[in-house]
Parts: C-alpha cells; sequence; structure tokens
C-alpha cells in the first residue's frame, strides 16, 4: 500500500490531480508473537521433598524416580497412553514363547563420553537383584521373573537370565513366558549405570553420570537444587536449556511453592487444597487431569484400599465384605471429607493406567439398603448355622453338652456355637484371587497417596464387543436358595423363619452376631479422618458397632501377616503401566504371605493372571486381566476406597507439560513461551 501511492506520487504530472491508489489486495496484521515451541530456556520445578537419592538402582521416593527419568534411558519407555516406545534399544526381538528378549542398542554415550554398552546393563541388574550387597536395593522385585533371581536375592549369585551377547546386544531371559515384562523394562531404574558407579555409591549419588536427555550440571546440593542440562547429541534432544528441580522441604502445604508460581520463579509446582480454586482463575485447568498448564489434578496411580483377612469369621463370608463395601460415601468422603484430593474408586485399576475399566465394582456404590439386605442374608445363615451345631451337639450320643443320663461334665471337643461359618459354606475362607509381581516400596504398599501424574477420566480403552460381562455371571458367587433376612432393628428373629424360630439363640442386632468390626491403619492425619468416616457409614447403614485404631508402621505390617487384624487399610501404587502390576501381587495365590495380605485364593483368578502373563497378544492379555479384576471385584477380598489426585499447578508459560500416573514429566518436549502470561 505505501509502495503504491508513493509511485503514484512520482509518476504524475507536478500539477494534475493526484491519482487514486490502485485496489491492493488484503494484508494480513502481523502477528503479535511467533508460534512455538520456542528452543531455549530454563524450567522450573519444585520437590515436595528432598528426594533420599538420585542413583537409579536405590530409588525409594517419586521425586527421585523424576530426577533420574531426565537423566537416564531405559530400554524402552512407555508413552503417555501406554505404549512402548525405543530409548536406549532401537530395536528388540521377544521369542521362546515370551521367555526370552533381546535388545539392540542404539550407539549411545554416557554423559562423560564412555560408550553405553550392554555390560552396563548388566552391572545395574545385578546390582539391585544382589540381596546381600550393602547398601541393598529394594527394587528387587522388579526382577523377580529373571532366572537366576532367587539366587542373587538369597545368596549374592550372578543374574544368570541376563547376558551381554556383545557391546550392543543384550539378553534378558525369563523363567516363565512372560511377553509383558517389557513393560517393566521401561522402569527409571533399569537403566545402564557406568564402572564409575560402582566405585565410589556416595559420589555417584552425589552427581550420576546417565545416558538420557538431560546431565547433572554439577553435584547434587542437598536440600536445595538440583540442576541439570540438555544433552545435545542424545537421540531425543530437548528444547530446553536446563531444568531447574528446586526442593521446597518444610512446605507440606504447598504455600511456598504457590508463592513462587505467583511470582514467576516456578513453573510447575504443588499447591495447597485451599488454592484450587485460585489456581484455576490464575492458570485454568487442564482439560484432562494430565496436560498443563493450568491445574493438574488427574487421577494417579495409586489406590487407596481396606482389606480382609478372608481366612477368618465372619469375613471369609463375601456378601459381608460387599455389604461393607457398599455402605461407604465414596463421593462425599472424597469431595467433602478430603477436599477433593482423591476420587472414589470405583475398581482396583486406577482411570490412567491402560486397560482399567473404571465403574465396573457395583458393591463400590453408595447402598445402604442394599448393604443392609445382603447383611441380612449373613446374619440370618450365621444363625442357622450356629443352631444347627446346638442341635447335633444334642442329638450326638457321644456330646459331654446334652441334658439326661450319660452326661458327665465334661468338656467337649466341639468348637462353641457360632464361631465361623461351616466349611461347606459356598463362601469359605480362601474365596479369591492372589497375584505376584511382588511390588515393594515405590510400587506396592503405600503410606499415603503419592502425588504422581495421571490422565484423570479417560479410558482408555472402550470395551470389547465379544465380553460379555464379568467373570462368573452365571451365578457361582451365590448357589444357595434365597435366605430369608432377619429383622435388622427388632428383636433379630423373623417369625416363620426355623433358622430364627423357636430354638435358635435370640439376638438384640446384627451387631450381636456379626461383633464388632475394626479398622485398622497405619498412623497418619488423613488415614484418621477415612478411617472415621468409614466407620460412621457403616454404623448407620448397618448397626454394626465399628471401631477404628491407628499403629505404627512395624507392628501394624507385622499384625496383618500374623493374622492379628481381620481389616487394615492397604496403599497400593505402581511404577509400571500395567493392570497386572496391581491384580497379580495382590490376589495371586503364589503371593499369599507376601504382598497378597488378604489370604485371598481363587483358581479362576489364578487361571486369568497366568494367562495374561503368558499371553502374546496384548488385546488377550487385556481381556484376561480384565476377567481377572471383574473377579476379584466379585469376591470382594478389598474394598477400593479412593484413587489420589495429582495436586499441580503448571504456569502458562510452560507449555506441553505431560504429567503422567507416576509423577513423571515428559521434559524433552517441554518448551517455554514467553508471552504467555
Amino acid at each position: 500500500m505505501a509502495s503504491t501511492a508513493l509511485l503514484a506520487s512520482c509518476t504524475a504530472p507536478f500539477d494534475a490531480e493526484p491519482l487514486d491508489p490502485e485496489p491492493a489486495e488484503p494484508v494480513p496484521p502481523e502477528p503479535s508473537q511467533e508460534e512455538g515451541p520456542f528452543e531455549g530456556g530454563t524450567l522450573r520445578v519444585g520437590l515436595s521433598i528432598d528426594p533420599v537419592t538420585i542413583d537409579p538402582r536405590f530409588l525409594v521416593d517419586d521425586e527421585g524416580e523424576r530426577v533420574v527419568d531426565a537423566l537416564f534411558d531405559p530400554l524402552v519407555r512407555a508413552d503417555d497412553v501406554g505404549q512402548l516406545q525405543p530409548a536406549a534399544a532401537q530395536r528388540w526381538e521377544i521369542d521362546d514363547g515370551g521367555t526370552r528378549f533381546t535388545f539392540h542398542l542404539r550407539d549411545a554415550a554416557f554423559h562423560d563420553g564412555t560408550p553405553v554398552t550392554a555390560d552396563d546393563f548388566v552391572r545395574t541388574f545385578q546390582r539391585i537383584a544382589d540381596g546381600t550387597a550393602e547398601p541393598r536395593s529394594y527394587l528387587s522385585y522388579l526382577l523377580a521373573d529373571v532366572v537366576g533371581a532367587e539366587d542373587a536375592q538369597r545368596a549374592g549369585e550372578p543374574l544368570d537370565g541376563v547376558d551381554a551377547l556383545d557391546d550392543r546386544t543384550l539378553e534378558v531371559r525369563l523363567q516363565q513366558p512372560q511377553p509383558g515384562f517389557l513393560l517393566t523394562l521401561a522402569d527409571p531404574s533399569l537403566v545402564p549405570t557406568p564402572p564409575m558407579a560402582e566405585e565410589d555409591l556416595d559420589a555417584y549419588a552425589r552427581e550420576p553420570v546417565g545416558n538420557g536427555p538431560f546431565a547433572m550440571a554439577g553435584p547434587r546440593e542437598p536440600g536445595s537444587f538440583i540442576r541439570l542440562t540438555a544433552v545435545e547429541d542424545h537421540h531425543d534432544p530437548a528444547l530446553l536449556d536446563e531444568v531447574l528441580f528446586t526442593v521446597y522441604p518444610d512446605d507440606d502445604a504447598g504455600e511456598e511453592q504457590w508463592r513462587d508460581l505467583l511470582d514467576g520463579q516456578l513453573h510447575v509446582g504443588r499447591v495447597p487444597v485451599e488454592r484450587r480454586e485460585q489456581v484455576i482463575e490464575r492458570f485454568g485447568r487442564s482439560p484432562d487431569g494430565a496436560r498443563g498448564p493450568g491445574l493438574v489434578d488427574g487421577i494417579t496411580s495409586t489406590t487407596y484400599l481396606y482389606g480382609f483377612d478372608v481366612t477368618q469369621s465372619p469375613f471369609d463370608d463375601p456378601r459381608l465384605r460387599r455389604a461393607l463395601s457398599m455402605a461407604i460415601d465414596r463421593e462425599r468422603l472424597a469431595e467433602e471429607t478430603l477436599d477433593g484430593t482423591r476420587a472414589p474408586a470405583t475398581a482396583i485399576v486406577p482411570p490412567p493406567i491402560p486397560g482399567a475399566q473404571r465403574g465396573w465394582c457395583d458393591h463400590c456404590q453408595h447402598d445402604p439398603e442394599g448393604a443392609a439386605d445382603l447383611l441380612d442374608e449373613v446374619v440370618a445363615d450365621l444363625l442357622a448355622a450356629e443352631a444347627e451345631d446346638a442341635t447335633d451337639d444334642r442329638l450326638d450320643p457321644d456330646s459331654t453338652e446334652g441334658e439326661g443320663p450319660g452326661d458327665d461334665g465334661d468338656d467337649g471337643d466341639d468348637a462353641p456355637a457360632g464361631e465361623g461359618r461351616d466349611e461347606g459354606d459356598d463362601a469359605a475362607a480362601g474365596d479369591g484371587p492372589n497375584d505376584g509381581d511382588a511390588d515393594a516400596e515405590r510400587a506396592g504398599p503405600q503410606d499415603d497417596g503419592v502425588e504422581g501424574g495421571g490422565s484423570g477420566d479417560d479410558e482408555v480403552e472402550a470395551e470389547d464387543p465379544d465380553d460379555d460381562g464379568p467373570a462368573g455371571e452365571d451365578g457361582d458367587d451365590e448357589t444357595r436358595d434365597p435366605v430369608p433376612p432377619t429383622d435388622r432393628r427388632g428383636d433379630g428373629l423373623v417369625p416363620g423363619d426355623p433358622r430364627t424360630g423357636p430354638g435358635a439363640p435370640e439376638v438384640d442386632a446384627p451387631a450381636e452376631v456379626i461383633g464388632p468390626v475394626t479398622l485398622t491403619f497405619n498412623r497418619g492425619t488423613t488415614h484418621s479422618l477415612i478411617a472415621e468416616q468409614i466407620a460412621a457409614d457403616i454404623e448407620d447403614a448397618l448397626d454394626l458397632e465399628v471401631d477404628f485404631q491407628a499403629m505404627n508402621l512395624q507392628p501394624f505390617v507385622r499384625g496383618i501377616r500374623e493374622g492379628e487384624i481381620p481389616v487394615f487399610r492397604l496403599g497400593w501404587d505402581v511404577t509400571t503401566p500395567d493392570p497386572g502390576a496391581y491384580l497379580h501381587p495382590l490376589f495371586h495365590s503364589s503371593q499369599v504371605g507376601v504382598d497378597n495380605l488378604s489370604g485371598f485364593e481363587d483358581d479362576e483368578v489364578d487361571a486369568f493372571l497366568e494367562e495374561a502373563r503368558a499371553a502374546e497378544d496384548d488385546r488377550d492379555r487385556r481381556l484376561a486381566l480384565r476377567s481377572a479384576e471383574r473377579r476379584v471385584l466379585e469376591q470382594a477380598p478389598v474394598m477400593p476406597v479412593l484413587w489420589t489426585r495429582h495436586r499441580l499447578a503448571i504456569a502458562p508459560m510452560a507449555q506441553e507439560v505431560v504429567v503422567d500416573p507416576f509423577g513423571r514429566l515428559n521434559l524433552t518436549e517441554v518448551w517455554l513461551d514467553p508471552d504467555a502470561e
């Protein structure tokens, strides 16, 4: 436009009328800023605790794992939807039905320039598996299925199932077929470490030398910060120049991190519960609970449960277990008692884990009337069994408790009436699954909800059209004739019912038949709040006597293992995006006394879990795991109660930040927008 006007004035006669300019095509306005992604800049991330270590072989907390995940590449990585992608390995083969894995390593180097070889993976795996080493790694459960793992753990023998075939070829052999083990190998701990890692453990923990997209900028400053710089020649280079992890050791609530977020001193940080609305107003809200900027409050990988010792009466009856579960108002517990920091659990496997089936647990819905009906059935059967035992005692000619001649007053050998249900009942003790992926520490029982990543509400996979519903739907669980209910609010008797009529023991309420129910948990303010509301819900719905008690962690765990605690809190978290990491350790019969603390054994569940482990096809594996979870939920050896939510704020300047279910960040894809407000 300007050049056209100038040309007209120069070619027209001096005294002539000015010519109108030629019409021109409209020119779009200049953009106010360039579109990203941009390279460069320092991402500032808050850590709520000072990591115990950033040596990958000894990880025990999520904060340390977040740092290690940036410093090292495992053989493979899982993407946002749980699909495996090449990392340190360019390609791999799975042979012998899923017992032999061969990895071909890419041409890469550690951050000090030393080539990464297969021997460097062998070194790490051996150190983790060695149960005699000092200090001992608590991550050996990750390698429990590898050939030689038991001897390595017990006696420090070489891990026979991990071999360097040459500098760039690694072979891993398993004891049993398990193609899904590939997911385990994506764990941030199963990475290569150079020879220097064994020479001075303390020095290596201060400044680990890894093979990942970021390197240490200098030795770690405990209690202060950890600075990482991008590695230019990495196969997946980052857009950022640096990542600065700042430790907030005395900021449990997150107030200090919130202030730094507002001041622009932090891009990713934990925020106080009461600041949620302010975060949304200032930064917006994540559209899926996992991707910033904004408030990231999606569901994480942590499940909060209450378990039962199913070998003890009356908790050997799945109907009682389901009744107790139906009495709990999970919505109110999550939203009111815990201020929205949790979500109601409607299955065992949380939603962000690929293959999860949210909403399958019917007894996880608040249904006081349905719970009361189930309890009536249980009480009626217990009374009938007690009356039958009493009748048998009177008719037994050898009984010493009968009336009339021959009663010599000696104590009989029969168990007292009401001590438990007969073994012939269809809900006998041990009815249920156990699983054995033996997760511990980072993956396994948790003291509290872990603040980690999670995608929130997304359903990972739609139901398969040939999936006809829950396993055992044909009536495996309920095989006896319908049982008339007792009168829960009267004298415990139902007119015309021989089980509660003349000759049956009289009771005032179900509480006298069931006895007191005690919820036991390891000490913690949050655990106390949860137990208090669960107890109140059960008392209100079922007229049972419910107590709760807190214990120190060590005697609490010991009491569960020794069968002294019939109803107990159980937190479970994993480091692998796989339903099997929840189901196998907790419910497979081989894991009774290990991570299967309920004593739950079920042939059907074992079969599903073993089918899943051996499956070479992902779809077949996922269907088997779904069937296993449905059977577990049907038998209810545990009550899913809550799922944990993230509590992170991501400032608008930090673009493409994704938090996975475990709290890890996709740091190679993050970029900073200097014009974002």
